[in-house]
């Protein structure tokens, strides 16, 4: 694609060559791809849940990318793949604009709000009310944050979600009322606005 000033891209398409013939790309990032695991309460816990899903090898070394991250006391596991696109994207002063989806897996459906957590469904609504789910997102927009605002893998633009207005296609709600909907989105994205300014205030959100 030689010579456009934008390109869209989808991150499981990690392993495509890029002629670098745009100067801005916009990125999905589906929640499972990065959120692997959590809360443990203590190190001990978490080190012996990653034992037990093989996340970790010999030497207590962690496999497959994936990393171990405290927040508020908790332990959860990460993952950023999405630096094997992003980095050679910054190399190449290429600005990198991120949209973060909650998917439905056995991991990441405690972020999604109790009243819309089905599966079978391509996105889902955040969860607010309950403690665990909120903060695992908390914890997740926070790792995502520090992990792309380094010098050589950045993000310079941020989204949640795709086109609230359209929540039937983008943002499966469940038994939500539409004001509930509405309520929540805000709530997250409060909460998200938060953990990406507190890394890196020049991002835009």
């Amino acid at each position: 694609m030689q010579g456009a000033d934008f390109v869209f891209r989808s991150f499981p398409d990690v392993e495509r060559e890029y002629d670098f013939g745009f100067h801005h790309i916009f990125l999905n990032l589906p929640a499972s791809t990065s959120f692997i695991g959590g809360p443990y309460l203590t190190e001990e816990e978490a080190l012996e849940a990653a034992k037990k899903n093989n996340w970790i090898g010999d030497y207590n070394v962690f496999l497959d990318g994936i990393e171990p991250f405290l927040y508020n006391g908790k332990w959860y596991f990460m993952k950023a793949y999405q630096t094997a696109t992003i980095k050679p994207l910054t190399e190449n002063n290429i600005s990198v604009t991120v949209q973060v989806m909650l998917d439905y897996n056995a991991v990441t459906k405690k972020m999604i709000s109790s009243k819309a957590r089905t599966s079978g469904k391509k996105f889902s609504s955040w969860e607010v009310k309950e403690q665990e789910g909120r903060e695992a997102a908390e914890a997740l927009f926070t790792f995502l944050a520090q992990k792309f605002s380094a010098e050589d893998s950045y993000v310079s633009n941020w989204i949640l979600g795709n086109e609230v207005n359209s929540y039937t296609a983008w943002h499966y709600k469940g038994s939500m009322t539409e004001n509930e909907f509405y309520d929540s989105y805000e709530m997250t994205f409060h909460s998200f606005y938060s953990a990406i300014k507190s890394v890196n205030r020049k991002a835009r959100v």
